[in-house]
């Protein structure tokens, strides 16, 4: 899902724009015969510029900027967490407010000019021309606002509406070469505005996402915060399947602390969860006896050094969405 919102000009900027197009339009020639209506038409035309260039902007951003009551809640969340939405609602409003004081001040200043005297007439423009300055002027801050969202939008990921596997577990447990393991393919790394890191997303077969986001799900909620916690609530209405990726060779992180993860996380999402047993070439007895006794839910062992168990883990995955697509969609459907 790409979420839009068009260039927006600041308030000077727009200004400048607008009365430049009046500058540059061809103008009404003068007929001798009916002088005072020829400059009335011709006044007439300018403001019609100025109005139509500011009000063609206004109406672009309105008709082309995305719309909160039709995110989804992942995007919803997201955009929560990057800006004040309270603000946002308020700033479109400020837009919808300037371009309809533009039309009226403009088929007002139309109407005098019709019963102005020809040596008044351009002084009814100017007034115009204030006026509408003034118009753009106070909403200076809401279209800084706005500009600054536009720009804050590109650091979100782009999430496609499909059924989307989260990988889970401690950092340098081989989470991302598992991912590439599965997809065969490099996974794009997309930009995440609330870590260091970027988001990992892959493919498998045209069929599902995988998506790792390193600086979230890699650690107790204890050590998370608000933020981040924001964040993992906003994952949690895309998530249809969870693999917890164990490093059953413990050389990073002991099977306790591992294991204090996965329950933490297991309790915190309503989704099927899958254990995944990584670096199983290197596994220990004890680990995997440990392990497999305290987990509750189906364990697959594998490892991205060797390849051992990553075709048949592939297959449950697979399985797995085809199986249950309706229930996604219909999870996508509640969420919408």
């Amino acid at each position: 899902m790409k979420l839009k919102i068009p260039h927006i000009f600041r308030e000077q900027e727009l200004i400048d724009k607008a009365f430049a197009a009046a500058r540059e339009a061809k103008e009404i020639k003068i007929d001798p015969k009916r002088r005072i209506d020829s400059v009335r038409d011709r006044e007439i035309q300018r403001i019609n510029t100025v109005a139509q260039t500011i009000i063609d902007n206004f109406s672009k951003i309105l008709t082309n900027t995305f719309k909160t009551d039709e995110l989804t809640p992942f995007y919803y969340d997201m955009i929560s967490l990057l800006i004040d939405m309270d603000q946002f609602k308020k700033s479109m409003a400020a837009i919808l407010w300037a371009k309809t004081r533009t039309q009226k001040l403009a088929s007002h200043h139309r109407r005098k000019i019709k019963v102005t005297a020809l040596k008044e007439l351009a002084d009814v423009r100017r007034d115009f021309y204030g006026r509408e300055a003034s118009v753009v002027k106070q909403i200076k801050k809401d279209l800084l606002f706005l500009g600054e969202v536009r720009r804050d939008l590109r650091a979100l990921p782009d999430i496609k509406d499909e059924p989307s596997i989260v990988l889970t577990g401690f950092p340098n447990v081989g989470k991302s070469s598992l991912l590439k393991k599965l997809t065969g393919a490099n996974p794009e790394i997309k930009s995440y505005p609330f870590t260091t890191k970027g988001i990992m997303v892959g493919y498998l077969e045209k069929r599902a996402q995988i998506l790792d986001t390193p600086g979230l799900l890699d650690r107790p909620e204890k050590l998370r915060n608000n933020i981040e916690l924001r964040a993992i609530s906003a994952i949690k209405n895309i998530s249809n399947i969870i693999v917890f990726v164990f490093d059953v060779s413990e050389i990073a992180y002991p099977k306790e602390k591992q294991l204090e993860l996965f329950d933490e996380i297991k309790n915190n999402f309503d989704v099927k969860i899958f254990a995944c047993m990584n670096k199983s070439d290197a596994a220990k007895k004890d680990t995997i006896d440990y392990l497999e006794k305290n987990i509750d839910c189906p364990v697959y062992f594998t490892s991205t050094i060797t390849g051992a168990g990553i075709e048949e883990f592939k297959k449950v995955l697979l399985d797995n969405i085809e199986s249950n697509m309706s229930s996604f969609k219909q999870k996508k459907n509640l969420s919408n």
